[in-house]
């Protein structure tokens, strides 16, 4: 009995025992079974908002307005400029190059500056050959819409092997209109005078440039870069139009004070920025307020009294003079021409023909390359300019046509060397 009872002993304390192992081994294995069971969390960094926009001021509000204002401005002369440019493409029509065999054949002609690689032509409708001479009819359009007959004369020239063109003459008839003895004896209506003769000048230089830019004013974006910290802070500034010079005249008929005004844009550069015609405008001026005004399309160009290697030709009998161009009434109609010059250093000059016509002012070209006038014919209403290239010499007549309201090619004279800025 008594050893039953340490039988029993001895198994509760073996059992007890055992247990007291088998859990000491378990629990660790638990705690690994769970903590391998977590889901791993993601540790993603929060993206931070980026902050909100500054707001904008009241000022930079009305800024962008004016900038926006400004910029349309801008495009609806930008697209004036594009149909003056228009026009001058036309003259180029009017001179076929020097010509080979095998277009001599095709009937056709480069035209005058058009590229070797890009070329357009003019077609002839007739052709005559005598000897070495060659005589070819076309049709050439003109700046307000017409079309006109021309013929050119070649000669044959062996060394070059290529048709030489020797001149230009109109076929068409052109009508003139009326002469007016009255009309040529005075050359321009009205008394005429400019800036530097006006004892009121800075009075006006200062209506003139506080009206332009307060009704037109140019606005700009402009970007101002602290170098410090790199940041870059977007703005606008006006850049105010300046006067360069003005005529007092008569150019509308309007019974009131009528000025031409060229502006130039006050530039950050100043040696260059006064040299460049930006605006031209004409005010209608009552009682030192301005009524009126009309914007005149133009080609730009350096102003003369500006520069330095250049200055505009000296005329005889070309009405009135002023820094620019010269002011008459060539055609004859009642209303002062404005004849403007504009100097470009690399594509040489351009002779523009301004006139009031139908309550605008209506821009053609007279002239679109580098020129020297040589006389003005008030009987025949014709401009005669010389002209000289690197390739030639030659003498071109311009007469008004009063029915296209525009001036024409009337002849041109080749008097040496080759019309011609085409590569063979």
């Amino acid at each position: 009995m008594q050893n039953n009872k340490l039988k029993l002993i001895f198994i509760l304390i073996l059992t007890a025992f055992i247990f007291s192992c088998s859990k000491e081994v378990k629990e660790p294995a638990e705690e690994k079974t769970v903590a391998e069971s977590k889901p791993v969390e993601n540790k993603i960094e929060a993206v931070k908002p980026d902050p909100p926009a500054p707001q904008k001021t009241a000022e930079q509000l009305e800024a962008e307005e004016k900038y926006k204002k400004s910029k349309e401005y801008e495009e609806k002369l930008k697209q004036l400029v594009a149909e003056l440019d228009k026009k001058e493409k036309i003259l180029n029509y009017k001179f076929p190059t020097g010509i080979t065999i095998d277009e001599l054949i095709q009937q056709k002609a480069p035209v005058l500056y058009s590229l070797a690689d890009n070329l357009e032509f003019i077609h002839f409708y007739e052709i005559k050959k005598d000897g070495d001479f060659c005589y070819c009819k076309y049709k050439a359009p003109t700046q307000n819409g017409g079309m006109l007959d021309y013929q050119v004369t070649y000669k044959w020239d062996n060394p070059e092997q290529i048709y030489l063109p020797l001149s230009y003459d109109l076929l068409s008839e052109n009508n003139i209109g009326k002469i007016n003895e009255e009309f040529i004896e005075n050359q321009a209506l009205g008394s005429l005078y400019s800036m530097k003769n006006d004892e009121k000048k800075h009075e006006m230089i200062k209506l003139f440039e506080d009206y332009e830019n307060t009704q037109y004013p140019l606005f700009r974006k402009v970007v101002h870069t602290d170098w410090d910290t790199g940041i870059k802070t977007k703005g606008y500034k006006q850049y105010d139009m300046r006067i360069l010079d003005y005529v007092k005249g008569n150019f509308t008929n309007s019974g009131y004070d009528e000025y031409f005004v060229m502006f130039y844009e006050d530039d950050p550069d100043p040696e260059m920025g006064d040299q460049y015609i930006e605006r031209v405008r004409c005010f209608l001026v009552s009682e030192g307020k301005i009524i009126n005004d009309y914007y005149i399309s133009h080609s730009g160009g350096y102003f003369y009294p500006a520069l330095t290697h250049d200055k505009l030709p000296e005329v005889k009998d070309f009405g009135y003079k002023f820094s620019q161009g010269w002011i008459a009434d060539l055609n004859q109609n009642g209303i002062n021409e404005i004849y403007l010059a504009a100097l470009f250093n690399i594509e040489g000059d351009r002779l523009l023909m301004i006139e009031y016509n139908d309550e605008s002012f209506v821009t053609s070209y007279v002239y679109g390359d580098r020129y020297d006038i040589l006389s003005i014919d008030w009987y025949k209403k014709m401009i005669i300019i010389k002209d000289k290239s690197m390739n030639g010499e030659w003498i071109d007549d311009y007469q008004w046509n009063d029915t296209l309201k525009e001036f024409i090619l009337y002849r041109g004279r080749i008097l040496g060397g080759l019309r011609n800025e085409k590569n063979y």
